[in-house]
């Protein structure tokens, strides 16, 4: 995940928990949902990671040759799609999904470098 994803990740997290705990209880989201995104989330992220017992080999001992911790990253690009679509909450909505669109794009596809066949 890089930074462009992860921050609108955190940003539509942010609004869903604005809107989760408003006074309103008709444009609230569930906060059990929004705990199990969170939560996936962030686990998924942790497995990713070295920080992960599991993958430093302590407990499993063939995780390295499967390559285990590259299975959590559709798990992990769920959950962040899950809480960026959180951006869809807001009054100014049309122009917030063109411009994180925009900046997903640029992300993604500012780093490629062209590879010439001739």
């Amino acid at each position: 995940m890089g930074l462009v994803q992860a921050l609108l990740a955190l940003l539509g997290g942010a609004i869903l928990l604005v809107y989760t705990f408003r006074k309103r209880p008709e444009a609230a989201a569930s906060p059990d949902r929004l705990l199990f995104i969170g939560l996936t989330a962030v686990i998924a992220t942790f497995m990713i990671t070295p920080l992960c017992p599991m993958y430093c080999g302590n407990t499993c001992h063939c995780c390295h040759s499967r390559s285990f911790p590259w299975r959590f990253l559709s798990i992990q690009a769920l959950a962040t799609a899950l809480l960026t679509a959180g951006l869809a909450w807001p009054v100014g909505r049309q122009f917030i999904a063109p411009v994180a669109i925009l900046l997903l794009l640029l992300g993604g596809l500012l780093g490629l470098r062209t590879d010439h066949l001739c």
